[in-house]
């Protein structure tokens, strides 16, 4: 606002407070002139009537009330006016005697010579000078107020409340103890008394609750998530220097072809048994599932066991599952990765489903009848898993297996697969995993007429079990004693089984023209037992034909499927294999599943495309890696783990590792073929990570192939 528009808004105030003088001069003026007109009469003020304009009952104007009241202030206006003139200084406030009377309201009466009352005298109005001023803003901050409350009045906590529950008044401010004094004659404020604590619980509530099933839940959950987590934590080297070339660390330091991570074992369920099959999750990499033989020393187990190891907790089995009969062959299903599926010494097929375990500290009835104790329900140890029944299983009755289930395996698709599984008395059967009251597919495997006197007389002499007459076209055949058998990714129809006497039977599951179902060719190499046998991981690619088998003849051959030996003699293989070769140049006579002999049906027979010779004892299994074309291990009755790399040698594992001084009888390579475990007589699971020259690269699989090509000229040199 400059200085002008000021000027204006203080023109307009002036002669606003100049109009409100102005009315209220005249309203004094009124006010005094009908105040001197009233003489009050000797009788008093009551004696003389009011004037009538005064008067109650008459109607009084709002110009006469005005009138009145502006001569009222007039009249009080000019009495403090005529005071303050009459003290001042210059003689003219003070009051003297000879000096006119002035009259009550303020006006100075002068006499009158006709008695009337003095006129009002109303003083000048003083001159004002107006100027300009400058306006000057300050902007004050606002006042910061404080508050404060008891709970911020100290700097230090202090326990009020002691180990018994109640306040202690010793901890309190004087101020606050219950029997304070007053200070400065102000009465005590009542303390609020503090919160109570809630009672302590009775020993026997607090062991029920911790003996109870969901306490327990939480507790086996939580503790499993630690360890789990601390697991993961040692596992990898916070120590390493990203900063060094890897090549150069492979300079300096000795790497191991295989380093041992995790061994499996558990004095309760182990002790006294030995690995009878082990499987890897196709899902869940970190988890293995191992099957024991019947323990030897006495305890109320039951007889059939299959513990889950977790690779995060090597303390104790994720899943104990258990069964009336020793488990002889059990594996996780390639499509459902919940469910484990074992066959049994008795000739039972059960199906676990790990979706249905629970965890539990209380002592747990097994499926035997029998009542597993549990010490730990007693002490209140957390982490002890309930063994788990079956969800399915098989009846026992003639129409599936009799005798002891020697192997099993899913066949097919995902979409359609059935379950095979195999006896140690030939009888092969297929199932459908949601109905095992009976078998879909029954198959019996007799033995070829005139196939034992192929085999040497060691062999041959392992036949007169059955009591069949040997040699004769017409004699009756014997049965097949079936060790394992196994079947390449896309084949549905057929599979190759090992057997006790050592030859390897292509059986077809399926009538085909000229041919019934059974036992087709024969391949021939093996002086004793076949105990393993694993077709090429490869899927459907070039090597899918390929197979191994290990036999208690300390050797392991390679063989090719469907391919007919040409000579007698190959490189590193023994002279009963060179005899068997020898006379597979003459076709034998087939016997179809009911025991009748094919007369006019020959069936072919082939020899080993190699022979592995380096073992030390009864070779007890072999497997494929998944991810190496030309890795393959094997386990012996020595305690050895034999790696091979047939790119790399021949005739020589690259590595061995002295896994136990006992025998070792089960191997298999992880879903990536990074690890690779091993079980044996002990009943312990080693597990090992393997080097990165034990992992596949692509010019792995053309090397391999010129290999075999080399191996197949060598063998028809």
């Amino acid at each position: 606002m400059d200085i002008d528009e000021r000027k204006r808004a203080l023109e307009l105030k002036r002669q606003k407070l100049a109009e409100l003088r102005r009315v209220r001069e005249e309203r004094s003026a009124l006010f005094s002139s009908a105040a001197s007109s009233v003489s009050p009469s000797k009788g008093g003020l009551d004696a003389t009537p009011p004037p009538p304009s005064y008067r109650p009952n008459s109607r009084t104007t709002g110009a006469q009330v005005d009138a009145l009241v502006s001569k009222l202030l007039s009249d009080r206006v000019v009495a403090s006016s005529a005071s303050s003139v009459s003290s001042g200084g210059h003689g003219q406030g003070s009051s003297t005697p000879n000096s006119p009377a002035v009259s009550e309201r303020g006006g100075a009466a002068s006499p009158a010579p006709d008695g009337h009352a003095p006129s009002p005298v109303y003083p000048s109005r003083p001159n004002l000078l107006l100027q300009a001023t400058d306006a000057i803003l300050i902007d004050l901050a606002p006042v910061e107020r404080v508050y404060y409350s008891k709970e911020m009045q100290t700097d230090m906590e202090v326990d009020v409340v002691g180990d018994d529950g109640m306040v202690n008044d010793e901890n309190l401010r004087p101020a606050e103890r219950p029997d304070a004094d007053p200070v400065g004659g102000e009465t005590a404020q009542p303390v609020s008394p503090a919160p109570q604590l809630p009672p302590m619980m009775p020993d026997e509530i607090k062991r029920a609750i911790v003996m109870s099933e969901p306490f327990h839940d939480f507790m086996q959950h939580s503790a499993v998530a630690m360890e789990k987590a601390l697991t993961i934590a040692e596992t990898f080297d916070f120590l390493r220097d990203y900063t060094i070339s890897q090549d150069v660390v492979s300079q300096n330091v000795d790497v191991p072809p295989a380093k041992l991570q995790f061994t499996f074992a558990h004095d309760q369920w182990t002790k006294g048994r030995t690995v009878s099959a082990l499987s890897w999750n196709p899902r869940f990499p970190e988890l293995v599932a191992a099957a024991y033989t019947k323990s030897t020393l006495p305890t109320t187990d039951s007889d059939g066991l299959v513990l889950v190891w977790n690779l995060l907790i090597s303390s104790r089995p994720e899943f104990v599952l258990v069964c009336q009969s020793e488990v002889r062959t059990s594996h996780f299903s390639d499509y459902h990765p919940h469910l484990i599926v074992g066959g049994t010494y008795s000739g039972q097929i059960v199906i676990w489903d790990t979706r249905k375990a629970r965890v539990t500290n209380a002592a747990a009835p097994m499926t035997n009848g029998s009542t597993h104790n549990n010490n730990a329900a007693a002490t209140g140890i957390v982490g002890v898993v309930h063994p788990m029944g079956p969800a399915l299983k098989t009846p026992l009755s003639a129409g599936g297996h009799t005798h002891p289930v020697a192997c099993s395996a899913l066949i097919g698709s995902e979409v359609a697969h059935q379950l095979v599984t195999a006896s140690s008395d030939g009888t092969v059967c297929a199932w459908q995993l949601d109905m095992l009251a009976q078998p879909q597919e029954v198959l019996e495997l007799t033995m070829p007429i005139g196939l034992p006197s192929q085999l040497g007389a060691g062999s041959a002499a392992s036949f007169g079990r059955y009591g069949g007459a040997m040699g004769s076209l017409g004699a009756a055949v014997a049965e097949v004693g079936i060790t394992c058998f196994a079947a390449p990714g896309t084949e549905s129809a057929s599979l190759w089984v090992g057997t006790e006497h050592g030859s390897v039977l292509h059986v077809s599951r399926y009538d085909r023209a000229g041919s019934k179902a059974g036992v087709t060719d024969a391949y021939i190499g093996h002086s004793g037992t076949v105990t393993g046998i694993a077709f090429h991981r490869s899927g459907s690619g070039e090597f899918a034909d390929l197979f191994l088998t290990s036999s208690v003849d300390w050797t392991v051959k390679l063989w090719r499927a469907g391919r007919p030996s040409t000579a007698p003699g190959q490189s590193g293989s023994t002279a009963a294999a060179a005899a068997a070769a020898a006379a597979a140049s003459s076709a034998l006579p087939v016997a179809n599943a009911a025991g009748v002999p094919n007369g006019s049906t020959s069936m072919a027979t082939h020899g080993p495309l190699f022979s592995f010779l380096e073992a030390g004892d009864y070779v007890f299994d072999v497997a494929w890696s998944p991810s190496h074309p030309a890795v393959f291990a094997s386990v012996d009755g020595s305690g050895h783990l034999d790696l091979w790399n047939l790119n790399e040698d021949t005739e020589l594992y690259v590595a061995r590792v002295n896994v136990s001084n006992r025998a070792l009888n089960k191997v298999a390579f992880s879903q990536d073929g990074r690890r690779v475990s091993v079980g044996g007589a002990t009943g312990q699971i080693h597990v090992f990570e393997l080097a990165e020259s034990f992992h596949g690269r692509d010019e792995d699989w053309p090397k391999f192939s010129r290999q075999l090509a080399l191996m197949q000229s060598s063998q028809e040199q």
